[in-house]
């Protein structure tokens, strides 16, 4: 998987491995390059309260993980999540914002985050 673009929705991992060639932006709001008429799905205020789930297994980033939350234009605050449930998360660089928070805990077997 190649990604330097918009935010994810949910990304779960069950018990695999996930290589992540790049940036991967959990939430926030990513900047638009494409303007009308294709613009790109996080230029509305609807790109936060993203999650990434990791139950067993890994995910591994080659690049930066950003994990933000935002503030859309009435105030309502939307954060961003990552879950660790055994297994493992890892990145060139994590950058845990705003409004965003990770959780570590066990797993199904006991095994810890």
């Amino acid at each position: 998987m190649n990604t330097n673009k918009p935010a994810t929705d949910i990304l779960t991992n069950n018990a695999g491995t996930i290589p992540i060639n790049g940036n991967l932006l959990n939430g926030g709001k990513w900047q638009n390059d494409n303007p009308y008429p294709n613009p790109n799905p996080c230029d509305v205020d609807e790109c936060g309260d993203r999650h990434i789930i990791n139950n067993g297994g890994s995910i591994t980033i080659t690049g930066k993980l950003t994990s933000t939350g935002i503030t859309d234009s009435k105030g309502n605050v939307y954060g961003s999540q990552i879950l660790i449930y055994g297994g493992s998360v890892s990145a060139g660089v994590i950058e845990n914002s705003a409004n965003s928070s990770i959780v570590i805990g066990a797993d199904s077997s006991r095994n810890l985050g």
